[in-house]
């Protein structure tokens, strides 16, 4: 079988299952083709959650009970939605797929209902496991982690997304389980060292750091959400593989 075209930088994720530096590298390639759509869209749509909660005043939550706060409400679904535009953005390119901005968006509007009902769903069923058991609550987060992913991507909905969480996962869980904590963590935290130490010099008050660190660390979370996303990419396109 002849290899895909060099001209693919994302050929990679369909020949078997990548390793961490292909990961990184591919990563690097995407942020540098969209930085501008992600920080604008960052900006517009977590700034300005942040910025209406700096302006009313509204403390940071120091519990559960404190998310009922109509803004932190209003900020979780603008994060939620934050996540399937960068989900659809990032399947389109590694799909070949150059839309406009204004498609993505578009097209991330009519998803978004299909990932509420699946986030609510899946954080249901992990918060129910972490009530009776800690660690099946912990497990069910590791193997739901990709539904709303599912929901975004393929559409599906309810237990349909779930149930495809899981099976990719399963399918590889051994590859994605360091990848998950490697992405989710330790990139974001490796990037905000800098930024934190950097607020920290300038000195602002307290409300101006809160919403200063707030922007930053959402925007210092997208490289590690990109990785995150090519990791399911990858492992979905070896499925077949590892079903026979």
């Amino acid at each position: 079988m002849a290899d895909l075209p060099s001209s693919d930088p994302y050929h990679e994720l369909k020949r078997g299952l990548a390793t961490t530096p292909i990961y990184l590298r591919l990563g690097i390639v995407f942020i540098k083709t969209h930085l501008f759509k992600l920080i604008m869209t960052s900006l517009i749509l977590l700034g300005s959650v942040h910025f209406l909660a700096y302006l009313r005043g509204v403390p940071k939550p120091q519990g559960f009970e404190d998310f009922g706060h109509p803004i932190l409400i209003l900020t979780l679904l603008v994060q939620l939605f934050f996540l399937v535009w960068l989900t659809l953005l990032v399947d389109m390119t590694v799909k070949g797929a150059q839309l406009p901005l204004r498609v993505v968006t578009t097209y991330a509007i009519s998803r978004f209902p299909h990932a509420f009902l699946v986030t609510i769903l899946a954080v249901g069923v992990s918060a129910a496991g972490l009530f009776l058991f800690l660690i099946p609550g912990l497990i069910a987060a590791f193997f739901l982690q990709y539904s709303v992913v599912v929901a975004s991507i393929r559409g599906q909905t309810s237990m349909v997304a779930l149930r495809y969480s899981i099976h990719v996962v399963k399918a590889a869980w051994n590859h994605i389980l360091p990848l998950f904590f490697i992405f989710n963590f330790l990139v974001p935290g490796l990037l905000m060292l800098p930024a934190e130490g950097l607020l920290t010099a300038i000195g602002l008050e307290s409300a101006e750091y809160r919403l200063c660190r707030s922007i930053v660390s959402d925007m210092m979370a997208i490289p590690g959400n990109v990785l995150w996303l090519l990791l399911f990419l990858n492992v979905e396109s070896q499925i077949d593989a590892f079903d026979e």
